[in-house]
């Protein structure tokens, strides 16, 4: 790409070399040299930052633990799936699996095996939701309940321990990046 533009720049500066006023053509090749070198820079500098920004989230997944499929990042025996499902769940009280699937961005049929993996486990109920006879309401159980706040604490200290490691003065631009983060994550619709 960049010999295509030193060639570009060659011809541009050799049929403008022929017209009368030569100053102004090189006023004008070096501005449009000045602008383009700008642009690459920026396009260099975009893929450095990707680059970095990939690296540091990569190796923030690994040293959190998130890339554990059978465990939580706060060492709770439970794939991350289903924590993500407990925490809806309790957060909301009810809610039909659907909206469930929706919230986790997660497939009806995962969904669904996710759910009878957490009614195994005697932490969520199943119940047919009002008006509507396919529909499926999930409820925690007294001990879902249980198991969710144990969760709820477990992963609050470990966030809270890992914040405690980040300079007191960067914690609020921490969370704000991440905050950020997951905005932009969203896929629009």
């Amino acid at each position: 790409m960049l010999d295509d533009t030193v060639e570009h720049v060659d011809q541009y500066s050799f049929s403008r070399q022929r017209s009368a006023n030569s100053a102004a053509c090189e006023r004008r090749r070096i501005n449009w040299l000045h602008h383009r070198t700008i642009w690459l820079y920026g396009r260099t500098m975009q893929s450095g930052e990707t680059d970095a920004a990939q690296e540091a989230l990569m190796r923030f997944v690994r040293n959190f633990g998130l890339h554990q499929p059978d465990r939580t990042p706060c060492g709770q025996p439970l794939p991350v799936s289903e924590a993500h499902a407990m925490v809806e769940i309790a957060r909301e009280g009810r809610i039909r699996q659907v909206e469930l699937a929706r919230r986790l961005r997660l497939e009806k049929s995962t969904v669904s095996r996710l759910v009878t993996n957490l009614a195994s486990r005697g932490w969520v109920h199943r119940e047919a939701a009002d008006g509507d006879g396919r529909g499926v309401l999930l409820v925690l159980t007294d001990a879902g309940a249980t198991a969710a706040a144990r969760q709820a604490d477990t992963r609050r200290d470990r966030l809270a321990a890992l914040l405690d490691r980040v300079p007191e003065e960067q914690r609020a631009a921490v969370v704000r990046a991440l905050q950020i983060l997951a905005e932009a994550a969203v896929e629009p619709s």
